[in-house]
Formats: structure tokens, C-alpha cells, sequence
């Protein structure tokens, strides 16, 4: 458990995971696993220590199944640091959203 209580660790290897993501040009990440929360909490820090990252939108999987199953109207992007509504928009994921 050590490193998941330090920042500072935590962003940074949301940074090299991001990273490749970006390198295989991943638009969107969709997570499962509760930690999996830290894509999204500590992208921020990470883009502050690595000025040259690019960031991902990061999609529950909850929220991409409330999204296939024409849920729209219950989605909520609010909680989501990075918004992934302009990737959702751009694949024509989303209707009158």
C-alpha cells in the first residue's frame, strides 16, 4: 500500500501509462477497478510534473454502459476531470446529447 497514499508516485505512473496510451493514440481511457479513479484524479498533477503530456478523457465503465444502452440521459460528465464528451461527440457516440 505504500504507494498509493503518495501523490506524487501515483501521478507519476499515471504519466508513463498515459503516455503509452497517447503513443498508440488512445482518444479515451475506460476504466473498472475502484483504483483505476486515480487516471482521473491524478492526471492534473501528473500533467503539472510532465508539461509536455497530453491528456485522455477517462470513461467509467459504467458510464460507457449506461451510454450503450441509450441511457444519454442519465449521463453526467461533471465528475469527470477531463471531460470525455468532445471524444463522445467526435465518434458520433453520442445523439442529441
Amino acid at each position: 500500500m505504500r504507494g498509493f497514499y503518495k501523490k506524487e508516485i501515483v501521478a507519476e505512473n499515471v504519466y508513463k501509462i498515459i503516455e503509452v496510451a497517447v503513443e498508440i493514440r488512445a482518444e479515451i481511457l475506460v476504466i473498472a477497478c475502484p483504483l483505476c479513479i486515480n487516471f482521473d484524479s491524478r492526471q492534473e498533477m501528473a500533467m503539472r510534473l510532465h508539461p509536455e503530456m497530453k491528456g485522455v478523457p477517462i470513461l467509467y465503465f459504467t458510464q460507457l454502459m449506461a451510454l450503450s444502452f441509450g441511457c444519454e440521459d442519465i449521463l453526467d460528465f461533471q465528475g469527470n476531470r477531463m471531460n470525455p464528451y468532445t471524444v463522445l461527440k467526435k465518434k458520433e457516440l453520442l445523439g442529441g446529447f
